[in-house]
């Protein structure tokens, strides 16, 4: 992998460019499908730095909540944790939701209709991300030796445990990632069959309920492949048995189905005889 990139004399973390370059095509993505839902050019481009800032502080406060002990052993410490490192998914997703919210309230906008143009690329977006990790060498797989397809790092600056280096690990990155792609490509045929009130569909998806599904997708992928996770600072619980993040993903997916299982109970008592 590529830890770091060279200009001139000058290393940078390849982590942090990757990660923009992500960011930048989701929003571009997002303004496009923006403007094909009725939304006026350059909306989704001013709604960035709205989920952009909100999810920065939402990956900054997961750590705090889950270490708080660690985050603030140090004054430097602090600061690595809190300028320099990725930080926690479900934080900036929480933070960016947040965003979005706040850019609504002020544009007078209908979130849902934002919710669902975002969803897709937020898909799109975390598979580049995991790109950005596989690269750098963080938020890496548990080790293996009967997974054909296993990774190993070898560089020293990658960020994983030292003891790993050398050493075949799951490719979870790489499992993310295509998971990400494949969910990001099934967003986009449900938005096109039922969502857009499509002939073979009794009940189309609703306002939102497009990153709904966006994120049920995402939640379940999480949950599963952080059973091949190895980096252990993302915080275990019930004697290591589960990560904060397949707990988060659990919320999620009960929040998600009451939530829409209730609203179609709604729209069944509305359009029923007699109602």
């Amino acid at each position: 992998m590529f830890p770091e990139l060279w200009i001139g004399s000058i290393a940078i973390r390849t982590f942090g460019p990757l990660l923009v370059l992500a960011f930048l095509i989701s929003i571009v993505v997002a303004d496009r499908r923006g403007q094909r839902r009725g939304l006026g050019p350059g909306t989704m481009v001013g709604a960035s730095a709205y989920i952009l800032g909100c999810a920065w502080l939402g990956t900054r406060a997961i750590p705090i909540l889950v270490d708080p002990g660690d985050t603030f052993s140090s004054l430097g410490h602090f600061a690595r944790g809190f300028i320099f490192t990725a930080g926690a998914w479900y934080g900036g997703f929480l933070g960016g939701c947040v965003g979005i919210f706040i850019f609504c309230f002020r544009r007078s906008l209908p979130v849902t209709n934002l919710l669902d143009t975002v969803g897709p690329p937020l898909l799109l977006g975390q598979a580049m991300g995991r790109i950005a990790c596989l690269a750098a060498g963080c938020d890496y797989g548990s080790p293996t030796d009967s997974w054909p397809l296993s990774i190993t790092f070898h560089n020293p600056n990658a960020l994983i445990d030292p003891d790993l280096l050398g050493v075949p690990l799951h490719p979870v990155q790489i499992y993310e990632a295509l998971g990400s792609l494949i969910l990001f490509g099934l967003s986009l045929i449900v938005e096109r069959r039922f969502q857009r009130g499509g002939t073979s569909l009794e009940a189309p998806l609703r306002p939102g309920e497009l990153f709904a599904v966006c994120v049920a997708g995402a939640a379940a992928l999480r949950f599963n492949v952080e059973f091949f996770r190895g980096d252990v600072n993302r915080g275990l619980w019930l004697g290591e048995r589960i990560s904060t993040s397949q707990i988060a993903a659990i919320i999620v997916l009960l929040i998600l189905a009451i939530v829409i299982g209730k609203r179609r109970q709604t729209r069944t008592r509305k359009t029923s005889p007699g109602s």
